[in-house]
């Protein structure tokens, strides 16, 4: 048996600027298993070109059903999925599929998913279970699938943008055997990847679309963590990434770092603060308002957090200065909730 039965997907892509040739691509790659797919929602995160003239011009995309919601303004992660996913709810299709515009889910991929078998699956990890498509080109961990071992949901308690002090003592007391070495598991996921029947998102928190950009993957689906999903990965289940990241891109940077808090405090353009700002902040906000359990935990890693990096990684110079207030602002902008899109870095 078939782990999907024909017409059982509805796809969701959001897709920013004139980013066409890399949809197009995307887009073909779904008509290898078109019988599968009930719907496609596309979701226009900024009309910088007419996409719909674009599909219209594209006869071997007809056979696909797609329907195109146009933001006229770029609404950034947090919009586009957000209002994917709530279209993506009301329509027909036992399972939501979410990638990116410049990424696909290859045929061998495809075949190896339908191959799973959902009765060995749910008996081990109980009916409330989602995929996470892994993405060779851009997972960083080299024990993904070698690993014995995961943590748990009590390692993020209590933490600040990951970071605790109680993850330095007795690091064995948040871990817990794999039931299935091969298979991955992790607490939170990205959209893009993710394999999800739609009845599971009933009770969903809506996507916090104040985060404008970053972190609103994270938060939506540990919360649904929170509800008992958990998310699987399996090696040879898998997307393939046409393009380089950002975070990519600016890896020599990173390589040349302690971490990303030393990164972010060594940026030399005040414009490219933009990013890790939203990360920071919209990481902080999760912390406090997702994962605090602890007053008492909260607020001393809270303060480790916030005051460490001015001594141990900020340059003792104008740039360190300006950095690090930056930094300052994004965190304390997380912890009091002070989100949505901003223009300019502060």
């Amino acid at each position: 048996m078939s782990y999907l039965d024909k017409n059982d997907l509805t796809i969701l892509i959001v897709t920013y600027a004139k980013r066409w040739p890399y949809l197009k691509k995307s887009l073909e790659h779904l008509l290898s298993y078109n019988e599968y797919i009930a719907n496609v929602i596309l979701v226009q995160n900024g009309a910088d070109y007419d996409l719909k003239k674009q599909l219209f011009d594209t006869p071997s995309l007809a056979a696909l059903k797609i329907n195109l919601i146009l933001h006229q303004k770029n609404e950034g992660s947090a919009g586009g999925f957000g209002s994917g996913i709530e279209f993506a709810r009301r329509v027909d299709g036992k399972y939501l599929l979410i990638l990116d515009d410049d990424n696909f889910m290859p045929e061998e991929a495809f075949t190896n998913l339908q191959q799973l078998d959902n009765n060995y699956l749910a008996g081990v990890y109980g009916s409330k279970y989602a995929i996470s498509l892994f993405r060779p080109g851009r997972d960083q961990d080299p024990n993904k699938f070698k690993s014995n071992v995961s943590v748990t949901s009590k390692y993020y308690r209590d933490t600040v943008a990951d970071f605790s002090l109680m993850h330095k003592f007795n690091k064995t007391r948040y871990l817990k055997l794999r039931e299935n070495e091969s298979i991955a598991e992790q607490f939170t996921v990205p959209y893009s990847g993710l394999l999800i029947r739609k009845h599971l998102l009933r009770k969903a928190e809506p996507v916090q679309k104040a985060y404008y950009l970053y972190g609103d993957d994270t938060r939506f689906t540990m919360k649904l963590s929170q509800q008992g999903i958990r998310f699987l990965t399996f090696k040879n289940i898998y997307s393939t990434d046409m393009e380089r990241s950002w975070f990519q891109d600016g890896s020599k940077t990173m390589m040349a770092s302690k971490n990303a808090i030393d990164a972010f405090l060594h940026i030399q353009d005040k414009q490219d603060l933009l990013r890790p700002f939203y990360q920071i902040r919209n990481a902080v906000n999760t912390s406090n308002t997702v994962l605090k359990h602890n007053e008492f935990l909260y607020l001393m890693n809270f303060l480790i957090f916030l005051i460490t990096p001015l001594f141990i990684y900020m340059p003792k110079n104008k740039l360190g200065w300006r950095n690090y207030r930056v930094f300052w602002k994004a965190v304390v902008d997380g912890q009091r909730g002070i989100l949505g899109k901003i223009d300019n870095v502060p």
